[in-house]
This record gives structure tokens, sequence and C-alpha cells, in this order.
């Protein structure tokens, strides 16, 4: 029988959930988290993310977002039991075709911020990445990682240091919702547009997942988790004029701190830049390892 397929609708997301927890993409999701990340994202045209299902039952996904011209691939998954049976070949088939009937000539299986699900493709995803490799999707080779926490081995006490901050005229504290705007545009001003959301996207939990420096009414510093996934750092960001001083780490350790006493085990750092400092401060260490993929179309 043919594979038939339609539509991402509302009513795949359990079956997704299911079949994303048999890959290695990604970390417990929920299902309201799956559903923003897809239907309600507004980047991902309903044409573009698709379900391939065999006698009725869902065996892959794909999902899309276009960004100016460029088509990125926020996440594809096949079942275990349905690989190896052309069931991404028939859903890449399909969306190239898309793509090409929209003009869209540029396609990156990675992420691209905000709201991406993870920072590319997992070096554990042999199949994965043999597949695109065979397609014609190339690779820089050139790796993102995620680096992990142990949060009962973490130090994660700020009084020495906010004490320090608190001399200087610097205050830390978990961020108001009246004051998210005011984060919002200093990531913006200081970092880029897709942090800003990232920071407006904190208003979605309460209460917010977010840290903030602030020097009287100016902010100086940030520190996010939860927003790009359940139980993972960032962004995190400080004023270039008062890097050096501390700031990145107490928020750091404040979120890890609060994650902890949620009862969490581990943190995730995701798309951790520098790797070096993040080892340093919280012993974490590298435990995932992505690549990015792009392939031009012809049109």
């Amino acid at each position: 029988m043919p594979l038939n397929l339609i539509e991402l609708g509302p009513q795949h997301l359990p079956v997704m959930l299911d079949i994303l927890a048999h890959t290695v993409y990604t970390n417990s999701l929920s299902a309201d988290w799956l559903r923003y990340r897809t239907l309600e994202d507004p980047s991902c045209p309903a044409d573009l993310s698709l379900v391939a299902q065999e006698h009725g039952q869902t065996v892959g996904v794909i999902v899309t977002r276009l960004r100016s011209n460029e088509a990125v691939v926020k996440i594809f998954a096949v079942h275990p039991e349905h690989r190896r049976q052309g069931v991404a070949s028939a859903l890449f088939d399909e969306l190239e075709s898309r793509l090409r009937a929209r003009r869209v000539s540029k396609v990156t299986v990675g992420a691209v911020g905000p709201n991406f699900f993870v920072p590319g493709v997992d070096l554990r995803s042999t199949d994965a990445i043999s597949f695109l490799l065979h397609r014609g999707y190339d690779t820089d080779r050139i790796a993102r990682v995620d680096m992990a926490v142990d949060l009962a081995r973490a130090d994660v006490d700020t009084s020495a240091e906010e004490s320090r901050l608190a001399e200087a005229g610097i205050a830390v504290h978990r961020a108001k919702r009246e004051e998210l705007p005011a984060v919002a545009e200093f990531a913006l001003r200081h970092f880029s547009d897709g942090w800003r959301f990232e920071v407006l996207e904190t208003a979605r939990f309460d209460p917010p997942p977010l840290f903030v420096a602030w020097k009287g009414a100016e902010v100086l510093s940030f520190g996010a988790y939860d927003v790009t996934g359940l139980t993972r750092f960032g962004p995190t960001g400080t004023r270039p004029d008062y890097r050096r001083q501390g700031l990145g780490g107490v928020l750091l350790k404040r979120c890890l701190g609060a994650l902890r006493e949620r009862g969490e085990a581990v943190c995730e750092i995701g798309w951790a830049g520098p790797v070096g400092y993040y080892a340093r401060a919280v012993n974490a260490v590298i435990h995932k390892s992505y690549w990015s993929f792009t392939k031009t179309l012809e049109i």
C-alpha cells in the first residue's frame, strides 16, 4: 500500500510525540510545547509540515519553516519500525516538490532561531546523516554542541558573588512580567531579534524562567531557561562594557538553581558557545553534537 502524505494536524501530535521519543533529536517534550513548535509557529506554512501514513498509521513526519527565500527543516523523523522503507524519501520528495512550486531553492536541515527544536542533525543519527548525504545534501562538518550539567553536583551558590555585585549597585532577580519588554529591548539592541523573541517567550511560563541583572533601571545581563526546550539553558547575554565581571556566571547559576529546586537532575546548555567557560563554571560536559546540511534545488 503506498504511503499517504498529508498536512500535519493537531490529531497527529500524540503519535508525533511517540515518534520523536524513539529518536535522538529531543529531550522530553509535552504536547503543548510540540504544538507551539509546529502548528502554532507562524513561520511554518501548513503545506510544508507533513506526516506520512501507512494503513492509517502515522509513521513519519517533517516540519519546515520559511525564512526569507530559504526553507529550514526544523525536524524530521521516521519511526524505527518503518525505517529503510522509503518513508523519509517520500517526505523529502514531496517537500522539495512543494518548495520548487514556491520558487524556493535553498533548503537547510538544521536550525535557525528562534523556535527551533535542536541545533541540527545529531551526530548519533547515522541513518539520518547517511540519508541526507545520499540525497545530495552537503555539510561543512562544523559541529554545534549541547552541554550537560549534573545539577546535583554543580555549585550553584551565588551569595558571595551577589554581595560583591550589590556593592557596585547591581541587583539580580527573577524577571517580573512587567519587566519583560525592557529585557527584550535589551536583547534586541545588543544581540538579535531571535533573542528578543525568546525573552518574550518566557511570558508563557509562570513564573518567567528568566533572571536579570540590573543597575538601577538599566538591564546589564540576562539568562533564560526552558524557552528553547524544557530544562535547557539559554539564551544569555551581558552588555559588552559589563562583561568579565561575573554577571553571566551568577545568572547561569541562578537558572540552574531554579531547575534543581524544581527537581530536575540535568540541565542542557543548548547550542553552547563558550565551551571552556561552561566547563569551568559548572563542570558542564559536551554530550551532543550536530551538523547542519544544505541543498540547492533546481527550479
